[in-house]
């Protein structure tokens, strides 16, 4: 004989009161049509709150954020930017900026840019190393833009090359080491992690310069959450794992927005924890080249 319409089974009640005990089941309150109140013992505690901030890299971005603002730059968080690749508005993570400051603290007359895409997993990235080729000895990069008629590149050339080139090392390949089950596995990184502040640093040097008037020197950069490693050139036979801060990643990019003369841009990959040995890199780099720029904007 069939049970009444309604009616629910000893069994299914049991079922349910058991998954609700356990936690996987939410329990409402009583609620009229127009509410939706949960129970606040089926709520995270602060420590969950945290965690999950911490995982989703909300967190991150607001101490790359952070020591970016002590640093004296103007910051914006989740900041948006036009995609030349698809007209469509995007968002970076971080971006800083302030007027370059040369060696004796004055300001002149161009920008420093900063757009930082920032990266949560805890899991390492690996840089694989080349030496910096002939190319980049002897021409500006594509991050520093200068007006056409401005005297004094060679100088500044030379400038650059001693204390970015000789000072940084070159990455040609960028590789993340995931889980996969219980096992581990590398994928490459490098378009994911650098595209987005490359695009967003091509967008922005747009509004604080101009070829005509006003230089602008800009840092794409990625901030990872994990280690980084990198592997020289020499080390691919017996490769070993060398810990460091930061490394300059050469990115080859043939856009049609970026300028023929520049088929290689660059971004900075950061280890979180090395952030304010990057920046003081940063700020040296552009001191130096500072020293042959005009005092007023």
């Amino acid at each position: 004989m069939p049970a009444p319409r309604g009616a629910v089974s000893d069994a299914a009640a049991s079922a349910r009161a058991g998954r609700a005990a356990s936690g996987r089941v939410l329990a409402r309150l009583p609620k009229a049509p127009w509410t939706n109140v949960w129970r606040m013992d089926a709520m995270p505690d602060n420590e969950a709150v945290l965690s999950a901030l911490d995982r989703s890299g909300f967190l991150l971005e607001q101490r790359v954020a952070g020591a970016l603002d002590r640093a004296g730059f103007t910051v914006r968080i989740s900041a948006a930017y036009v995609d030349p690749d698809e007209q469509k508005n995007r968002e970076i993570d971080v971006v800083a900026v302030r007027k370059v400051r040369g060696r004796d603290g004055t300001e002149r007359a161009a920008w420093l840019v900063i757009a930082v895409e920032c990266k949560s997993s805890p899991m390492p990235h690996v840089a694989f190393l080349r030496e910096w080729n002939q190319w980049d000895r002897k021409n500006l990069p594509w991050e520093v833009r200068l007006p056409y008629a401005m005297e004094g590149r060679a100088r500044l050339l030379d400038e650059w090359v001693i204390h970015r080139i000789n000072s940084t090392h070159r990455a040609v390949q960028v590789v993340r080491i995931d889980r996969d089950n219980s096992k581990f596995k590398a994928r490459s990184d490098l378009h994911e992690t650098g595209l987005p502040t490359i695009k967003a640093a091509y967008d922005l040097r747009k509004t604080y310069g101009s070829p005509d008037r006003y230089p602008v020197i800009s840092f794409p950069a990625a901030v990872v959450n994990g280690e980084l490693y990198t592997i020289e050139s020499g080390d691919y036979e017996s490769p070993t794992l060398t810990p460091t801060d930061f490394v300059v990643v050469s990115y080859e990019n043939r856009s049609p927005w970026m300028s023929r003369d520049h088929v290689r841009s660059h971004y900075d990959l950061v280890r979180y924890a090395s952030i304010e040995n990057w920046i003081m890199h940063v700020n040296n780099v552009t001191g130096r080249v500072a020293e042959h720029l005009p005092r007023k904007l």
